[in-house]
């Protein structure tokens, strides 16, 4: 068995050890035909273990996944929410209840804390604008804004201004947003899932709300760029089978509305991503982006839109 010691204050590679010990171990079971089990021998003396028994066994292999999620993120020293780190497995394990419960076992293994592990807690910022710059970047939600600045957004694009929102785009965002365009004349993007409620996001912003009214009258930016998420970035990124979600019948309901508005509006870039979508029958959020690999999202996929735009980035 592998003795475990109060985690506080040792360094991540201390955890990234014990967690590769108890899986050496495990090996070792089950090479040599043994009762397996992920074993632990407490501070206190006490003992802690999972066993693997036929009733368990889906409970057991999400405790494994989890593992080496969070092994991936030590190894790299990326930083997440259990959210961000959900929505990399959410077919597997389906509800952020199930991953959490893997999660609270493991702390639990391991004797330490969910920070121990590079897990922290959702923030509940509403908006939030991150860095003043010469470049614009619009996110759907604050999730997306922390996997960006955990991905050393602000070290990558210097001159940008990350701006974030949390579900329908509400007036006063949308007229903050344009206020600060007309002001400064900088190039505005926006990112989304690409999943019908995504893209219905990006048309609010750039055309307003689908039934105007005075309220509504001249919040909306028509210079904003749609970067991401394309449902056609499918195609050239390594994203994995598993990310991709199928389209429920309210998407499909949605899709038909957007496809009409699109047309109206001459927007035939979101026109043909739409109607791939709906060819295809998938949907995908930015998560699976975030989980190729550690910053990708910033590294890789960012730069290659925006040169595929036409823009420079530093």
């Amino acid at each position: 068995m592998i003795t475990t010691s109060p985690l506080v204050n040792q360094h991540r590679d201390a955890i990234l050890g014990l967690i590769e010990s108890v899986i050496f171990e495990f090996i070792e079971l089950l090479q040599n035909g043994e009762e397996l089990c992920l074993c632990t021998i407490l501070p206190d003396g006490r003992t802690h273990s999972i066993k693997l028994t036929f009733k368990n066994r889906e409970r057991f292999a999400l405790i494994i996944k989890a593992l080496s999620l969070i092994h991936y993120k030590l190894t790299t020293n990326s930083m997440a929410t259990r959210r961000d780190v959900f929505y990399e497995q959410k077919r597997l394990y389906g509800s952020q209840r199930t991953f959490d419960a893997a999660v609270t076992s493991i702390c639990r293994l391991l004797n330490c804390t969910r920070r121990d592990l590079n897990l922290h807690q959702q923030r509940t910022t509403n908006w939030k604008t991150a860095f003043r710059g010469r470049k614009q970047l619009r996110t759907r939600r604050d999730q997306h804004r922390r996997t960006l600045l955990y991905e050393d957004f602000r070290r990558r694009f210097p001159d940008a201004l990350l701006v974030t929102g949390r579900g329908y785009p509400d007036i006063c965002t949308r007229h903050v947003l344009r206020r600060i365009i007309e002001i400064t004349r900088v190039p505005c993007f926006c990112l989304t899932d690409a999943d019908p409620h995504g893209i219905a996001i990006f048309m609010t912003y750039k055309y307003g709300a689908e039934t105007p009214s005075a309220v509504n009258e001249n919040c909306f930016v028509p210079d904003i760029i749609w970067l991401g998420m394309r449902p056609s970035d499918a195609k050239r990124l390594p994203i994995g089978g598993d990310q991709f979600l199928r389209l429920q019948p309210g998407d499909k309901k949605r899709l038909n509305g957007l496809l009409g508005r699109a047309l109206t509006l001459s927007e035939h870039t979101v026109v043909e991503e739409l109607q791939l979508m709906v060819r295809e029958d998938f949907k995908l959020e930015l998560e699976a982006i975030s989980g190729i690999s550690a910053r990708y999202m910033t590294s890789v996929y960012i730069p290659q839109c925006l040169k595929r735009l036409g823009y420079r980035y530093l």
